[in-house]
């Protein structure tokens, strides 16, 4: 049966970091299943000249990842207007006729943006072809402590995802609080029910874990986990009982590595996973989950009530995450390997503090903002009202 189509959505993202790949997806998934919604994923850059995939892909990855020390300046350097102002200047030039192209190949009735670059090639490319009429929409992506980036010379209606980002855009950087909407965050649909305790002991079984066994989910993300060989020896090394569950990722070097420490230690259970599509079910049968403090793996781990212990942040645009989680505490954060292996122990040894945790967690009562953000999306106009 032909699928007829009223709303075709443009979801204009850049593949800089797990966040905006993984709104961007769960968003253009929630957007299909409403009857005669289109979503069209589009990665501007994709096809860019070399050098500009080259300053903002390849430069990004690679200071997450191995040149975090230079990752402090940068930001920082990148929040001053001018020097703001040029270089999205210079990346819209590059990038503008594929968003031009693919807005008029499909008919896009409606653009979403998820990365603050995107914003300013996507108006350009609306004037070049004469669609100003076509609503916009930026949804950012970081929950608590976004970049001023995100809302630097910002024209369009802009979802938030916390009080805390609200009032950065309207109080700091001058916002109209009628152009900011906020809703929870967006995560993958699934997340939002965890799976029951029968479910977890099945799929135990079919992926190898003992069912009496607790196990511990180490979650590399796309960009790699600081000092992740380190941390996954130390875990091997402990006295308590459990298993490990390590996803690398894009990580090829910390798969092998990972590999290595598994054939090393036979007596401990290590199962290692380069990138899966089974994050849902192994967060649902971790009892604790170690990671980088991204939006998407916090979020994903919390709503599914798993204690988190986070290793790193990308400094800026992430410590709002690694703060939420300790204010409230509903994890921990440590760098060290001995100490995450400490915290780890301890929470795994002691079913009250564990439940403790999981009680706090739900307190919180975390919800998937998706669905509404997408009928939000389809609801907009120049006439919409923008209250928050």
């Amino acid at each position: 049966m032909i699928k007829r189509v009223s709303e075709r959505i443009l979801i204009v993202y850049l593949k800089t970091g797990g966040g905006h790949i993984s709104a961007a997806r769960a968003l253009a998934s929630a957007l299909e299943e409403r009857p005669g919604t289109q979503a069209v994923l589009c990665n501007p850059i994709q096809d860019a000249q070399r050098f500009t995939r080259f300053c903002v892909v390849k430069s990004y990855n690679y200071m997450a990842s191995k040149g975090r020390f230079l990752w402090p300046a940068f930001y920082l350097a990148s929040a001053w207007s001018p020097l703001l102002t040029l270089s999205e200047f210079l990346f819209s030039r590059s990038v503008y006729r594929q968003i031009a192209h693919a807005v008029y190949e499909h008919q896009i009735t409606r653009i979403v943006v998820v990365h603050f670059m995107c914003r300013r090639p996507v108006r350009m490319a609306l004037q070049r072809i004469g669609a100003n009429h076509i609503p916009v929409i930026q949804v950012v992506t970081d929950p608590y402590t976004a970049h001023r980036a995100w809302f630097h010379r910002m024209r369009y209606q802009c979802v938030v995802f916390s009080s805390r980002v609200y009032n950065f855009a309207t109080h700091v950087c001058g916002v109209d609080a009628h152009r900011i909407v906020r809703f929870p965050v967006v995560l993958r649909k699934q997340f939002q029910t965890p799976l029951d305790a029968g479910t977890i002991v099945d799929l135990k079984k079919r992926f190898g874990f003992d069912p009496e066994k607790r196990m511990v989910l180490v979650a590399a993300g796309g960009e790699g986990l600081s000092n992740g060989s380190r941390v996954l020896e130390a875990l091997v090394y402990s006295d308590a009982d459990y298993e490990i569950a390590v996803v690398c990722d894009n990580s090829t070097s910390f798969q092998a590595e990972a590999a290595r420490i598994a054939r090393k230690n036979p007596n401990r259970r290590v199962a290692v996973y380069g990138f899966t599509e089974h994050m849902y079910e192994l967060m649902n049968m971790a009892d604790l989950v170690i990671g980088k403090a991204g939006p998407a793996t916090v979020m994903e781990v919390l709503i599914l009530q798993k204690p988190l212990v986070l290793t790193s942040y990308m400094f800026g645009q992430e410590k709002g995450n690694v703060e939420f989680v300790v204010r409230n505490r509903l994890g921990f954060f440590a760098r060290s390997p001995e100490g995450i292996r400490a915290i780890v122990d301890r929470i795994l040894t002691s079913p009250l503090q564990q439940r403790e945790l999981q009680k706090r967690i739900a307190a919180m009562e975390i919800k998937n903002g998706t669905d509404p953000i997408a009928r939000y999306i389809l609801g907009y106009s120049s006439d919409t009202p923008r209250a928050v």
